[in-house]
């Protein structure tokens, strides 16, 4: 599951580069979902392991969405600054 989670987090980087941190939450909760529902055995249960990975899933998820939100926010602000210079 480690190789899917980084697409998933390359694809949650993403979204809250564009989007910015509301829509970047909304994606991992729904890829935390699908990475359970489809990369596990079917039949299988949940074991403290793939909780823990889901947990660290989705913290990793909330540092992302709001790096991006705030690398957004730099780059409108120096987007401002240099208008202001020009």
């Amino acid at each position: 599951m480690a190789l899917q989670s980084l697409f998933f987090l390359l694809a949650l980087g993403c979204t809250a580069w564009v989007g910015g941190s509301l829509p970047a939450l909304f994606a991992a909760i729904l890829s935390a979902i699908i990475a359970n529902t489809l990369f596990l055995k079917p039949g299988s249960h949940v074991d403290l392991i793939t909780a823990m990975r889901t947990v660290w899933f989705l913290v990793s998820a909330v540092v992302i969405a709001f790096a991006g939100r705030a690398f957004a926010r730099q780059r409108a602000a120096l987007r401002r600054n240099n208008e202001s210079f020009s």
